[in-house]
């Protein structure tokens, strides 16, 4: 029997690029999250990014010009948080 060794080589492709990205938004940010200050799932957004290596810019929705910011980013404002968007 043979096997096909196609699933695992892309396999290890798809690994290598992540690394690649991983280490490349290491130096650039290319997450923006919307957050606020007393936001749980705004804390276990920024928690797995950090544990995962992302880079991200953080956004406090707090801030009244942030907020515009935010709403013209993405249409919307919700109180609801995290938003990301990438750049």
């Amino acid at each position: 029997m043979t096997i096909d060794p196609g699933p695992k080589r892309r396999l290890t492709e798809h690994q290598n690029k992540m690394e690649e990205a991983v280490m490349a938004s290491a130096s650039h940010p290319q997450v923006i999250i919307y957050t606020t200050p007393t936001c749980p799932d705004c804390r276990t957004l920024k928690a797995w990014l950090a544990r995962e290596g992302i880079a991200f810019e953080e956004r406090d929705l707090s801030d009244p010009e942030i907020m515009v910011e935010a709403k013209a980013r993405t249409g919307c404002v919700s109180h609801r948080s995290p938003w990301w968007v990438r750049r």
